[in-house]
């Protein structure tokens, strides 16, 4: 099998089986990995039925995996996405997984291991019937509450957040000298020593040093020349990014 394929992980619970079925036809998946309860009586089977017949009819050419353990295991939910995702990053493939299917037990392990392990999660979004055509309100046996393991995740510096935030309010593109006076009128680029000169040179080196992580790393802001004129421009992973941490105060 070729390398760089879309594989997807894809847990298997109660719910709507196209939340399955068409986002792996719309993503043009090429491989995924089905994550099924472990035991066959409970009721997700006929589920799962349902989905490998619309895929046999409509998106005949994915490779199907199955992956069985307790979908209602956090840890070993994310056990089984460790594995599955170090395997097919070796290969050299794009992996994706779906948060809006199977438990939320799986969905909550889902995001974890996107974010540990640098992959795309991804929700599909139901339309739900009105309230005038809801006859019923579904009632569930719940079992005790099971506390989870909570983990420190790296998050970006406040200062990129401020950055960005600029960058924003000003139609998402700043000429790198506008953005030293800001950034200097914040105190946040600033002289080592201040007896000595702050040159343009230091304010930019200063500069450099906020704007490479936010570019490399982050993919943040992209940096375009054109001769002595260079752009800083946020990314949509920065106005994501911006949505979700927002500013923090800086002191």
């Amino acid at each position: 099998m070729k390398e760089d394929l879309r594989v997807h992980i894809v847990p298997i619970g109660y719910d709507s089986y196209t939340r399955v079925t068409d986002s792996l036809i719309k993503k043009n998946a090429e491989k995924v990995y089905f994550i099924r309860h472990k035991e066959n009586n409970r009721g997700h089977e006929k589920f799962y039925e349902k989905v490998k017949k619309e895929l046999a009819s409509k998106a005949k050419r994915i490779a199907i995996r199955e992956v069985k353990l307790d979908i209602w295991n956090y840890y070993d939910c994310v056990a089984a996405f460790r594995e599955i995702i170090t395997k097919e990053k070796k290969n050299g493939n794009h992996i994706y997984i779906n948060v809006s299917t199977g438990t939320k037990i799986t969905a909550m392990a889902g995001m974890l291991a996107a974010m540990a392990w640098k992959i795309e999660p991804y929700y599909v979004r139901l339309t739900h019937p009105s309230l005038k055509k809801i006859e019923t309100i579904p009632k569930a046996v719940v079992e005790d509450p099971e506390e989870l393991q909570a983990y420190d995740m790296e998050k970006p510096k406040p200062v990129y957040m401020d950055i960005l935030d600029h960058l924003s309010k000003h139609k998402g593109v700043m000429r790198k000298k506008p953005l030293v006076e800001y950034l200097k009128d914040k105190k946040i680029i600033k002289p080592v020593d201040d007896s000595e000169e702050f040159s343009e040179n230091a304010k930019l080196s200063q500069l450099r040093v906020l704007l490479d992580p936010m570019k490399d790393k982050w993919n943040f802001v992209t940096i375009e020349h054109s001769g002595r004129r260079s752009e800083v421009m946020i990314t949509e992973n920065g106005r994501k990014a911006l949505r979700i941490f927002g500013i923090e105060d800086l002191g």
